[in-house]
């Protein structure tokens, strides 16, 4: 073949070759390091482009609490989720990208400290949610992410509360407590009182206590009692609904188990307290403490030993005097 004149000539004239292909520089040579003044600068914009962005766009009130801060913005929603993201430019039509994720769902009795999910399934949420993010018209974007991560959390909160039913009964609870429904990511029904309601020997009753939980497309974990009007009187509603939550928030099934009977047996010691005071007007029937006990005085006066002490007991739900 025919030599590279110019190549040779302008080596040996000048010592060097400068027609070198520049891609060659590109990706063996280091750009220059961005200054910090030029850092700042960037990060700021950013925090005024991402800004723009949710104030133009349709957040929804579940990710009204975020903190911008580092070019990056991050939701929280407590119980379930947090999870960054940013954006590559200040175009109306450049979509999100998403950094991190992390599940903030635990299992702390159950649990023994460990995660409850993979990093490869955090990965494979990832690449889902990114795929969805850049298919996606960006002001509704956010709104993707939301449903995805919520309904992936919910759905691992009524598995660890199934799990630790299954744990209850397998350890201590035996038969009392049993799994009438368990739809993954939808409802988990739990009955107990089962000799009481007649549904322990196969026979069916219309007052079957049972507690169901059903996942909340917009927020936390609903609770439904049954039957729901033996469970409190209208002053004792909101403390019920408030424990409720409470060990529902806290993902404990035993929690919920002991606040449910709790009320169920002061609403049923309630009933006997009302019939001793049809019969019995001038006597002090006293109910009252952590483990609900009816006090009823039968003779008058009537020494402290002599009293009828009537309890219900929290596995069977009958009566104990």
């Amino acid at each position: 073949p025919s030599f590279h004149i110019p190549a040779a000539v302008e080596v040996l004239t000048t010592g060097s070759y400068n027609r070198l292909p520049l891609c060659i520089k590109e990706n063996l040579v280091k750009p220059d390091p961005i200054l910090p003044n030029e850092i700042d600068t960037t990060l700021a914009r950013l925090n005024q482009v991402i800004q723009h962005r949710l104030v133009t766009g349709n957040l929804l009130p579940q990710l009204k609490k975020f903190k911008i801060e580092k070019g990056r913005v991050t939701f929280n929603v407590p119980n379930e989720f947090s999870v960054s993201l940013t954006m590559m430019g200040d175009g109306n039509d450049v979509p999100w990208r998403l950094l991190d994720i992390d599940v903030l769902v635990e299992d702390k009795e159950t649990g023994d400290g460990r995660a409850l999910v993979h990093k490869l399934q955090v990965n494979y949420i990832h690449e889902l949610i990114q795929r969805r993010l850049v298919n996606t018209n960006q002001q509704v974007a956010l709104c993707e992410v939301y449903n995805c991560l919520h309904q992936f959390c919910q759905s691992l909160q009524l598995e660890v509360l199934y799990t630790q039913t299954l744990r209850l009964c397998r350890d201590r609870l035996d038969d009392h407590v049993h799994v009438e429904e368990y739809v993954i990511g939808s409802k988990l029904t739990v009955s107990y009182w089962r000799e009481l309601s007649g549904s322990k020997d196969g026979s069916k009753s219309e007052m079957r206590y049972r507690i169901t939980i059903h996942a909340d497309p917009s927020g936390s974990l609903n609770v439904f009692h049954l039957p729901s009007t033996s469970l409190g009187t209208k002053d004792s509603e909101p403390k019920v609904r408030e424990r409720t939550e409470l060990a529902v928030k806290m993902l404990s099934m035993e929690h919920l188990l002991v606040h449910t009977v709790y009320f169920r047996s002061i609403s049923r010691l309630s009933d006997v307290q009302t019939e001793f005071l049809s019969f019995m007007k001038d006597v002090d029937c006293n109910l009252q403490g952590t483990t609900a006990i009816l006090t009823v005085p039968v003779l008058s006066p009537c020494l402290r030993a002599e009293q009828i002490h009537i309890t219900v007991d929290t596995h069977t739900g009958r009566y104990h005097c």
